[in-house]
């Protein structure tokens, strides 16, 4: 009887699962009209934040803009807005059936990419410290990796190391860069133990 009550329970649990992890571009099933920014910044970049650390990284995207959008002088703003440019065109779901994109036309993907790496770059242009646009640099050359445009990636390390000559993690990441350039694993730097 025990067995058999905890296999009812399980097995209600597993019906139960996808209708709780489905959402739609809206939020969760049955929710009303997607949240729109609120016009202060602060309050915006907040919520961005917020939706950024749920993993929410499209419905993020509009609140970094309306920040950005109201102080675009502030290079941070600009770098933030397009981390959650990149992350939502990366961003997964899962349907209830399977795993799919949250922003289903790859044209859409692309068109985001293109607009994530203009905003990087639109935050090097403002950013006056050269440890921070090095940074900016650096994530210029991720997202331009993780799309698969190594030896632009490359370019963008050096330009950060140009900036920074002694960071590691950029020096790690020209070494990286360059052995996937050659079709080789990059070397360690240490021996492993």
């Amino acid at each position: 009887m025990r067995v058999r009550l905890s296999l009812c329970a399980s097995l209600l649990a597993l019906l139960a699962l996808p209708s709780a992890c489905t959402k739609t571009a809206s939020g969760p099933r049955g929710a009303s009209a997607p949240e729109a920014p609120s016009g202060e910044p602060r309050r915006d970049f907040a919520r961005a934040v917020e939706l950024q650390r749920a993993g929410d990284h499209l419905q993020s995207v509009p609140f970094f803009r309306a920040a950005a959008l109201a102080e675009p002088m502030q290079s941070g703003l600009h770098l933030e807005l397009g981390k959650a440019l990149h992350n939502a065109s990366i961003e997964m779901g899962f349907s209830g059936h399977a795993v799919r994109f949250e922003l289903a036309r790859s044209e859409d993907r692309a068109r985001m990419r293109r607009e994530a790496l203009a905003e990087v770059r639109r935050s090097i242009e403002l950013e006056p410290d050269p440890g921070a646009r090095a940074y900016s640099w650096f994530l210029h050359a991720r997202m331009l990796e993780l799309a698969g445009y190594v030896l632009d990636a490359l370019a963008s390390v050096e330009r950060a190391l140009e900036l920074n000559p002694s960071e590691p993690t950029l020096l790690a990441a020209r070494a990286r860069l360059e052995a996937r350039l050659r079709g080789a694993a990059p070397r360690p730097s240490a021996p492993p133990p």
